[in-house]
């Protein structure tokens, strides 16, 4: 590993106050560590605002998204005791998905089963409909009614989708019902009362992350548990906005506890006293290539794949209300970090990555420099049209002065062609993001993506 950390700490240190100031964040704790020791620790801001109460490692935040490489590693666990096989149809498991379409274990894993963005189905309204809830019924984690009634409403409406973005495996777009769907195949194959309780048991115990939990009220109940801002929004309510199945952003951790998560990942399935949590080659499957994410990263099994400079890394970001979250990992540089935030919409993607490139001997900013590359006015006709996500979201693309010209909610953005298919727009002072046409021979251009879905055009 290039040893550039004290140099280079005010630099990155500088990047992360920008981002506070930007997104008027509480706070943001974020560890850097090697296989046997913590090589960076910083905690910027509170973890509530009101009593002015500092963070520490042992400090609840909430991982949302970050909790899909735990539901990766819960059913390579089950693959590896012969108990399921990630080929198997998910039909096998789940009969309530009665659709023909062959949608394999490993589809759902790297979000490829096909499916265009859809609304949340959430825990809470759920559970309000059925007439159970925590005040009674205990935590809906464990919930064995709620879970049933998820796999119903979840399968019920994939089965009954006549539009897909592709054949099963062969694109990937985002899909928190999957991973809803494989958190009850590792609830049904494991015989455990709950996904939690498998997650606690054969995971979280084996590695000693004893403050952690996919469950919703102990953590809220902590004294030492962060509170959550959204907006105008304060609290501690974990139920808010979380999808009916745990699989897709449940957890609960701390940065002491991620240290150890960190490190599983790196010593390729090893838990703190050297026992095996998951195999060398379970986990190598995680890690590598499975479907193309968007432009130069890929995905594994819960985990997304990227290069930097000339080494690869390998993580997950989370996002739910009161919480940004990102996990980074190289084997190369044997270097991982966590970066957690109590508020939601921050670019805790960019913390990480400043980071990584820190202790990567890279400078802490990257600068993004795509020459123009104008689009014909064929292909600018071909992807006029308003791309409309199930999950709420609306982009317009138009010709404006001969070039194309995106418009995201209502807000026209600067635009760039910069390839073949390729928009570059501009929504940030933390940089742009890209947009890429999809098309085939018989749909022509059916959908774009954006960050890591596929949005269809009406």
């Amino acid at each position: 590993m290039i040893d550039h950390r004290k140099e280079d700490a005010r630099a990155f240190e500088s990047y992360v106050q920008r981002v506070i100031r930007e997104k008027d964040v509480p706070g943001i704790a974020v560890t850097v560590v090697s296989r046997d020791q913590t090589l960076y620790e910083n905690f910027f801001g509170v973890r509530d605002t009101a009593t002015q109460a500092p963070m520490d490692g042992d400090t609840i935040f909430g991982l949302a998204s970050v909790t899909k490489s735990f539901t990766c590693v819960a059913v390579m666990q089950l693959h590896e005791r012969g108990l399921l096989d990630v080929d198997d149809l998910v039909s096998k498991y789940i009969p309530e998905l009665t659709s023909d379409r062959p949608v394999r274990i490993w589809h759902l894993m790297c979000h490829s089963g096909g499916y265009f963005p859809l609304p949340r189905i959430l825990a809470e309204t759920v559970a309000k409909e059925m007439g159970i809830f925590e005040d009674k019924d205990g935590d809906l984690a464990h919930s064995e009614k709620l879970a049933q009634r998820g796999v119903e409403l979840v399968a019920g409406r994939l089965s009954a989708q006549t539009n897909f973005n592709g054949r099963p495996g062969e694109h990937l777009s985002y899909c928190n019902d999957g991973f809803g769907l494989l958190s009850e195949i590792v609830h049904r194959v494991s015989g455990e009362k709950s996904f939690a309780a498998y997650v606690e048991k054969n995971i979280l115990k084996p590695l000693g992350m004893g403050r952690s939990t996919c469950e919703f009220m102990k953590p809220a109940a902590d004294p030492n548990c962060t509170t959550l801002y959204e907006g105008e929004k304060a609290n501690r309510d974990f139920y808010d906005n979380a999808f009916v199945l745990m699989g897709g952003g449940a957890m609960k951790s701390t940065l002491n506890d991620m240290k150890n998560y960190v490190r599983f990942h790196l010593t390729e399935g090893l838990s703190p006293s050297g026992g095996r949590v998951l195999s060398e080659y379970a986990i190598r499957e995680m890690h590598k290539p499975h479907a193309i994410y968007g432009h130069q990263s890929y995905y594994g099994y819960g985990l997304s794949i990227q290069h930097m400079g000339d080494f690869v890394c390998v993580g997950h970001g989370g996002s739910l209300h009161g919480v940004s979250s990102h996990l980074l990992f190289s084997k190369q540089l044997g270097v991982g970090l966590m970066v957690l935030c109590n508020k939601s919409g921050v670019p805790v993607a960019g913390i990480a990555e400043a980071a990584m490139r820190w202790f990567g001997g890279l400078p802490v900013e990257k600068s993004v420099c795509r020459e123009e590359d104008p689009w014909t006015p064929e292909q600018i006709q071909k992807a006029v049209g308003v791309y409309r996500s199930g999950e709420g979201g609306v982009i317009e693309i138009s010709e404006k002065d001969g070039k194309p010209c995106v418009a995201i909610g209502g807000q026209e953005l600067p635009t760039r062609a910069v390839g073949p298919g390729l928009l570059e727009v501009t929504a940030s002072v933390f940089g742009p993001s890209l947009i890429q046409t999809i098309e085939n021979e018989e749909r022509g251009v059916y959908c774009i993506r954006h960050g890591a879905r596929l949005v269809p055009k009406e």
